[in-house]
């Protein structure tokens, strides 16, 4: 439409796609997308990117549509392929580069918003309200509607305690539910875990789904979400679901299943939480992940917490620890603290959470934990 506004030959995108009009092209593109002349920066820079390529996919489809028309179609082929070129040499120059800078600089001004801990308690006791509800609804006379309300509750539940991708959750199968699973743990391995991690591998069930890049990424269903599972699965046909559909958690009238953060958003909503737009499947995992920093885990234990959550460590490391201004100052401030007063002798063979500081103009004595233990040790023999 911008293109038939401003220049007239114009009629339909095919005469969009030839060399003549990649100026013409580039305009309206900026136009579109809001381009700043003076700061270089787009008010919807990733509208710009998307647009170019589908700008691309679409002159590849006419240089294929040419070729399968044979020689009469060459001269048309040569301008597209031309076209082509055109915009794999000069497109990041003239709007892919400001476009990325303008999201860069958007992603380094963005604060970042980590769940509450509350809200996500808030969420967590309403989801179990909403479950025994439709459970008990369902058990008494079975209805389209409160097999719906379980269904997008069991999934919500399995979303938050797995801090798993929306996208993973929703497409588990039934058929990958009901197959025979594998116990937690061998004989052998079960004898070395602890009473309390005996007893959480037989109350949780594994159940694998795929991930990004067909990566195997575990889900873990307690008890109550296995009985809340089982009786959507005794009760799909009363409620309408379609025998054709594969997914645990379908849609009725579909072929497909309910969309996770649909789910998500709408509990996060009703159960009344402070922040309720920061609990998204994305930044639950971000708050795990961040988290995480805290616990200091050892290196086996971090590639453990990653495979689960479904990416590489270095991922893990790199977009999902966040760097916490919390964290920078609690830790890093100690140490800064430290080396300016010269006192770096004294932090030989110490962690950041062993740092004993003075504040300046407060008195804070901060003991780690081994000089505590041996104090408590000595005046115990006196």
């Amino acid at each position: 439409m911008d293109m038939q506004k401003t220049v007239g030959s114009v009629r339909n995108l095919t005469d969009c796609i030839v060399p003549e009009m990649f100026g013409h092209v580039v305009k309206s593109v900026r136009r579109i997308c809001g381009f700043d002349k003076d700061a270089h920066l787009y008010t919807v820079p990733s509208l710009a990117l998307k647009m170019g390529h589908s700008l691309k996919e679409c002159t590849r489809i006419a240089i294929n549509f040419c070729t399968v028309k044979g020689s009469t179609m060459a001269e048309k082929k040569a301008k597209y392929e031309a076209l082509l070129s055109l915009c794999d040499n000069e497109w990041s120059h003239e709007v892919s580069t400001h476009a990325l800078r303008s999201l860069n600089q958007r992603k380094f001004n963005k604060p970042v918003v980590l769940p509450l801990t509350q809200d996500v308690k808030l969420l967590h006791k309403h989801l179990v309200a909403k479950a025994k509800a439709s459970t008990e609804s369902l058990c008494e006379e079975p209805s389209s509607a409160a097999w719906t309300e379980l269904c997008e509750v069991t999934l919500t539940q399995i979303v938050i305690f797995n801090r798993r991708r929306g996208g993973e959750a929703e497409r588990l199968l039934v058929s990958a539910y009901c197959a025979r699973s594998n116990k937690n743990a061998s004989e052998d391995l079960h004898a070395c875990l602890s009473q309390v991690e005996q007893f959480l591998c037989k109350q949780f069930r594994t159940v694998y789904v795929e991930g990004k890049r067909g990566r195997k990424v575990p889900m873990l269903l307690n008890k109550t979400v296995q009985t809340q599972i089982n009786l959507l699965l005794e009760t799909r046909t009363a409620a309408g679901i379609a025998a054709d559909n594969a997914y645990l958690f379908a849609r009725r009238n579909s072929i497909f299943p309910y969309c996770s953060s649909d789910c998500l958003r709408k509990f996060a909503n009703e159960c009344g939480a402070k922040n309720a737009d920061a609990l998204t499947s994305t930044k639950l995992r971000k708050h795990i992940a961040t988290m995480s920093q805290v616990l200091s885990l050892r290196r086996h234990e971090l590639d453990l917490l990653a495979n689960f959550l479904g990416h590489d460590v270095r991922v893990h490391r790199e977009f999902y620890r966040l760097p916490e201004q919390t964290l920078q100052v609690a830790k890093v401030s100690k140490l800064l603290i430290a080396m300016e007063h010269g006192e770096t002798v004294n932090l030989q063979g110490r962690n950041l959470d062993n740092v004993s500081v003075d504040v300046p103009g407060e008195t804070i004595y901060l003991y780690s934990l081994d000089i505590f233990a041996s104090g408590f040790a000595l005046s115990s023999n006196l």
